[in-house]
């Protein structure tokens, strides 16, 4: 035993054979708190700094420097019979995803679950806790380097907190989902937050990040299609090289290279990339063959992005349209006592008015959930409606 959180045993795991002992008790439980800490300043991938559990009995912290064999707790991992239970779970299933390869099976999380039960949509997990147990923890640790050694006495307290009150802050959240009968769309959410972990990791959803970038609606199919061909290059390089995206290229030289290629405006040659006003010159001298062969490639392909996924500005009709979906979701969202922006983001919204738009479908893949149920029959009307001609 290293020390206490308010009463509660801590252990400090770094070797293989204390990390196997661990496992096997937890393969005993059925609900396993757990946080991470790590760092991502310079490089593309999480840095796993320490990974943190608890049994509600006890706290342990898992030093990863220290690990060589993690199949105990991927075992623990892949078990359907074990609930994971994690505050804000996005960064923390995204690290576990790439650093071991795997991620739970069952998940809750906690900071979804206010959510879902109208206590604000992003509540931190600090205010969770004066909420819920009127317990006050400290935030003085958040930006520590959790990959420096040794890790000081002030982290260790800090990180084993992250999980100490995990159990408790459970049994009341899942006991009022229970009860306001908000279990099942939670639990549909939490396996949804697992299957988008996944997902960031597929290559199959590089196609679309052309569409993140800010005025690609402004570009013509041709520019559209090598914006896309760049952001996907960069995709692989920043992973390849693990950097930010950013320090292989920014989004406005990606999108400068897009526009004037397609517009005519350089040469398609090395020294017409390097007459780009905002291309740094050391960029193309270190990727422009590159990317010319690339973009050759992606104007020869005859494929085209889909243009549906882009955010052009709203002409007035649309901005009345979306406006009336938001009062209308907020309403239901209020009724419910649940956030809002959990039942309905802008993003959502907004990508059903430019379906609607287009005569697409408009209940399709997510949109085919617990959401619809509640959505549909009063934002439909809305959508196919001509704002135009309303009284």
């Amino acid at each position: 035993m290293l020390f206490d959180a308010d009463g509660m045993p801590v252990y400090y795991i770094d070797d293989d054979s204390q990390l196997a002992e661990l496992c096997g008790r937890l393969a005993e439980i059925s609900v396993i708190a757990m946080d991470t800490e790590f760092v991502r300043t310079n490089t593309f991938y999480s840095q796993l700094g320490l990974l943190q559990i608890g049994d509600g009995e006890a706290c342990y912290l898992i030093d990863p420097q220290a690990i060589a064999d993690w199949d105990p707790f991927r075992t623990l991992l892949n078990d359907a019979d074990k609930l994971f239970v994690l505050h804000s779970s996005s960064e923390d299933l995204s690290v576990l995803l790439t650093r071991l390869g795997c991620l739970p099976k069952n998940l809750f999380d906690t900071q979804l679950a206010t959510a879902f039960l109208g206590e604000g949509f992003s509540l931190s997990y600090q205010a969770l806790l004066e909420l819920l147990l009127e317990i006050t923890v400290s935030k003085e640790e958040t930006r520590s380097d959790w990959l420096k050694r040794p890790l000081t006495d002030t982290q260790l307290h800090y990180a084993a907190l992250d999980v100490r009150y995990l159990h408790a802050v459970h049994a009341q959240l899942s006991e009022r989902l229970a009860a306001a009968g908000k279990l099942d769309w939670f639990t549909a959410d939490c396996t949804q937050q697992i299957q988008s972990a996944f997902l960031q990791e597929d290559e199959a959803q590089w196609d679309s990040l052309f569409a993140a970038i800010s005025n690609s609606w402004k570009l013509n199919d041709q520019g559209l299609s090598y914006l896309q061909a760049l952001t996907i290059w960069r995709e692989r390089e920043a992973r390849r090289r693990d950097r930010p995206r950013s320090w292989i290229a920014k989004d406005n030289e990606l999108q400068a290279i897009a526009y004037c290629l397609s517009k005519g405006k350089v040469d398609y040659s090395l020294s017409g990339l390097k007459e780009i006003n905002d291309v740094p010159g050391k960029f193309i001298d270190r990727y422009g063959r590159e990317l010319l062969n690339l973009m050759s490639t992606a104007s020869q392909s005859g494929s085209q992005p889909d243009r549906i996924l882009l955010n052009p500005p709203l002409e007035p009709a649309q901005r009345k349209q979306l406006k009336a979906c938001q009062q209308t979701a907020r309403a239901i969202a209020e009724k419910l006592q649940m956030a809002p922006e959990l039942l309905a983001k802008k993003k959502y919204l907004l990508n059903l008015l430019q379906r609607a738009e287009s005569g697409a479908e408009l209940w399709y893949g997510e949109r085919e959930d617990w959401r619809r149920a509640l959505l549909e029959s009063a934002i439909t009307p809305i959508l196919i409606s001509d704002p135009e001609h309303e009284a």
